[in-house]
């Protein structure tokens, strides 16, 4: 199957006779196979088995636990293409909310990793870590 584009998760959309499939880690131009793990009556979520052709904004992760836990899910995106996701995405959520068409610019933070200064921890059974992705499976965080 071929993604199209992303949606505001970032994650992938593609179409499987006729039905939109999202696939989180999966980039437009790339053509993969996937299993479904989550079916709908308008949409399915699925998992990516293989991926036939890299995206040209794909990279390695630079977080060895990114694929484990929950607390990113762009980090397989180039820098540049994750900003310019970022920003189209506030000027669609302005647009479709409020009306407001705007050219509003990114201010580059010239870092691409350590510029968050809030977290949020989940805290179960005295281990703290985040949620996998759409689940309640903490991954722990190594001290």
């Amino acid at each position: 199957m071929k993604i199209e584009k992303l949606d505001n998760q970032g994650r992938g959309i593609g179409y499987d006779n006729g039905k939109i499939i999202f696939v989180p880690n999966a980039l437009p131009e790339e053509n993969i196979s996937y299993e479904i793990i989550d079916e709908k009556k308008k949409y399915c979520v699925g998992s990516v088995k293989k991926i036939d052709n890299n995206s040209n904004i794909r990279v390695v992760p630079k977080c060895k636990y990114y694929n484990e836990c929950g607390g990113c899910n762009l980090m397989h995106m180039g820098v540049e293409a994750e900003e310019e996701f970022k920003l189209n995405k506030v000027k669609s959520i302005l647009k479709k909310f409020a009306n407001i068409k705007t050219d509003i610019k990114l201010i580059k933070n010239n870092q691409e990793l350590f510029y968050r200064n809030k977290i949020t921890l989940k805290v179960k059974d005295n281990r703290y870590g985040y949620y996998n992705s759409n689940t309640h499976n903490l991954s722990l965080i190594p001290l």
